[in-house]
């Protein structure tokens, strides 16, 4: 089952590790269910691929003995510098919550009771922050997220404007 959203065509040959209930670690790849796409001879994968026709593929190995229904599967994609730029899983929420740290380090006086809440799932309908939300109610809430890069081929150049609307919850 997906936590988050995700596209199954993107999915194919990922890496991912499957961490078990008995705490090991099991490096793996997604694959998709019939032969690979080069010997398909004219046939194409599904127009609607879903996850359901994917597998973990963990290679001819004694470990597929420690993998029991429900263990979790996580996408194995480290951080790496490009120079100038960084790439990696989760930047917009590792970005916030670093902001956030960042802004409560410097501050040297309030007057206010301040919480700070670290959540996931934005995307799909603020799930990791929808619980929090029951027992707490602030008079301001600040979210530190990033936006889509704009600076990409088919991102029209004022992506950044709808991307804040979009946001904010403002209508343009």
């Amino acid at each position: 089952h997906p936590v988050g959203a995700l596209d199954a065509h993107a999915l194919i040959h990922q890496r991912v590790k499957i961490a078990t209930q008995n705490g090991a670690e099991i490096k793996g790849a997604l694959c998709c269910e019939g032969p690979p796409i080069h010997m398909q001879e004219g046939q194409n994968l599904p127009a609607k691929l879903l996850l359901r026709h994917l597998y973990v593929d963990v290679g001819p190995s004694a470990a597929t003995a420690q993998i029991a229904l429900g263990d979790m599967v996580t996408f194995d994609q480290p951080f790496t510098d490009l120079g100038e730029a960084v790439m990696g899983p989760a930047h917009d929420t590792r970005l916030g919550c670093w902001a956030l740290m960042t802004a409560l380090e410097q501050l040297e006086h309030h007057d206010a009771e301040i919480i700070a809440l670290w959540s996931s799932q934005e995307e799909v309908g603020s799930r990791g922050v929808e619980p929090v939300s029951e027992t707490v109610s602030p008079d301001i809430g600040i979210s530190c997220d990033t936006v889509t890069a704009c600076d990409v081929p088919g991102v029209a150049d004022d992506g950044f404007l709808i991307a804040c609307r979009y946001v904010s919850g403002a209508q343009p």
